[in-house]
């Protein structure tokens, strides 16, 4: 069987006037790598491209590392740390971020919710925008986002799944140039374009869309240049094929039908979502299932 688990953010400190991210510091990222390794191995790429099969029917349990967005601090903290321990993990990137030198919109989202007051977002969000937001789906918000305050649940689940990308990106634009200089903002974030190079030598990039749009709400032409000229560009960087994607968000109003045969026809063989689970012998390689490191033994919110 094949545990995959998926990290964001790892950096020192997550000191911020407003909780915005829930990652974790280098210190607990090499304490639950430690941990999980005695219960069970860790894979490289080169095991899991080659052994898959045999890995998924395996009563054993075998641990595979991702990591979502192309974090600078990915590289300098997260690399480093696998390197110590002789471990590999995929690394998943927007290309937006290095061909048209943009902040994807999810990171503004994450910048300015660590400035502002979740509460005072939300009403922000209320008053220029218009929209229906449903005492099951507010429910759902607090679902999902789990590791969050209910008023910054709600901002994301609006945010995410129940306005138009259009609005949601002259929204947050406008709220983002306020708070923050884009460029300085891309050179400090992002991996820089050596470090890519870095890590596709042991073939762990890949690809998680141009832009980090809800794929489920796009229509065919808008899906396919979101996976398709991620891919393509990438590729041209680090002059090898890639075959995994990462689906943003990842939540099963993402990874629709539509979604999966495009990732398929633009020969993607691994797929992987953010539905929780271990993946067994049977399921869909486009519909790989990933723990969140924080719901993992070395996680906050781990439960025996």
């Amino acid at each position: 069987m094949l545990s995959v688990v998926n990290y964001h953010y790892i950096r020192e400190s997550f000191d911020t006037k407003y909780p915005s991210i829930f990652g974790m510091t280098n210190s607990q990222f090499k304490k639950q790598l430690v941990l999980l390794k005695g219960q069970g191995d860790f894979l490289n790429i080169s095991d899991f491209n080659n052994n898959y099969e045999s890995i998924l029917v395996s009563k054993d349990n075998f641990y595979l590392i991702t990591f979502d967005d192309g974090l600078k601090e990915q590289f300098t903290n997260g690399y480093s740390i696998l390197n110590e321990l002789d471990l590999e993990g995929y690394f998943f990137l927007n290309a937006v971020n290095f061909k048209n030198k943009k902040v994807t919109l999810i990171h503004e989202i994450h910048l300015l919710r660590s400035e502002i007051d979740p509460k005072k977002l939300l009403k922000i969000i209320y008053n220029k925008l218009e929209f229906i937001f449903s005492n099951e789906e507010k429910k759902r918000s607090h679902k999902i986002y789990r590791f969050d305050d209910k008023a910054s649940a709600e901002v994301k689940y609006i945010l995410n799944f129940l306005i138009s990308e259009a609005k949601k990106e002259f929204l947050i634009n406008e709220l983002f140039n306020t708070y923050f200089n884009e460029k300085e903002v891309v050179e400090n974030l992002y991996m820089n374009v050596n470090q890519i190079i870095e890590l596709s030598k042991k073939g762990m990039i890949g690809n998680h869309t141009f832009n980090h749009k809800h794929l489920g709400k796009l229509n065919e032409d808008e899906l396919f240049y979101e996976i398709n000229e991620s891919k393509n560009y990438l590729e041209s960087i680090i002059n090898r094929n890639i075959n995994t994607i990462s689906y943003p968000y990842g939540s099963e109003e993402v990874f629709t039908k539509k979604v999966i045969n495009c990732s398929k026809e633009t020969d993607h063989k691994f797929g992987f979502t953010t539905v929780k689970g271990k993946n067994l012998k049977d399921d869909n390689l486009l519909k790989l299932k990933r723990f969140d490191c924080n719901d993992l033994q070395g996680g906050k919110n781990y439960e025996n």
